[in-house]
């Protein structure tokens, strides 16, 4: 998959969480039931995530300004704003080429383009590194918050 293929799939994949988002807030306050919420929100979590971390390797692959990069990581956590960062970087043609550094490709040259080069050419490893990083995050994360009340049956 090109990371134009890639990018696009992720910023749509995150205006239509956002909805769902908006769905479970809206069914949260009618309904005094937070379980839409609440599984709306992990899934939109996991898509922020996947769009930033693809942010952040598409900005390394195709060497990115920082204004650039700043700009589409914004855009990730700003409702609805993926599609209109979306329009611009592809009218300015951001998004064109193939990944540089697979194998065959470019030599990385500092430590954020060799990580992005080790995975692009291990993508299983990288993948099972990934989801065992999130595992552990997000358990941690869910033993250190209290309680909460309309979470308990």
């Amino acid at each position: 998959m090109t990371p134009k293929r890639l990018f696009t799939a992720l910023a749509r994949a995150e205006v239509v969480t956002w909805s769902l988002v908006a769905v479970g807030v809206a069914a949260s306050v009618a309904t005094r039931r937070h379980h839409l919420l609440v599984a709306f929100g992990i899934v939109h979590v996991i898509v922020l995530v996947g769009y930033l971390l693809t942010t952040a390797a598409v900005a390394i692959n195709h060497r990115w300004l920082d204004r650039v990069t700043s700009r589409a990581l914004l855009a990730g956590v700003i409702p609805y704003a993926t599609p209109w960062f979306l329009r611009w970087v592809r009218r300015r043609r951001e998004l064109d080429g193939d990944w540089r550094l697979r194998r065959n490709g470019s030599i990385p040259h500092s430590r954020k383009e060799q990580l992005l080069a080790w995975t692009l050419r291990r993508p299983a490893q990288a993948a099972a590194f990934g989801v065992a990083a999130a595992v552990a995050v997000v358990s941690a994360v869910a033993w250190s918050l209290p309680e909460v009340p309309w979470a308990t049956p």
